[in-house]
């Protein structure tokens, strides 16, 4: 959660889409880790599964904004 606070500050704090994209990328390091350890509990792996995939949607529309901005 507190990764999550953190892009929020990068982006919408400093108005800036480079440092939200950048936030976004170290926020799905320690994402993918969570997913790797609740890969043994179906239950679990679906549900961190589908934030992932959000995670990675909003970093496309990060990176999207970024390159329409510069």
């Amino acid at each position: 959660m507190v990764g999550n606070e953190a892009w929020n500050g990068l982006f919408f704090g400093r108005r800036s889409p480079r440092a939200g994209f950048v936030g976004m990328i170290a926020f799905a390091v320690p994402l993918l880790a969570l997913l790797a350890v609740v890969a043994e509990d179906p239950l679990s792996l679906i549900l961190v599964g589908i934030y992932f995939a959000w995670v990675l949607y909003d970093i496309a529309w990060t990176r999207a904004l970024w390159r329409l901005d510069a």
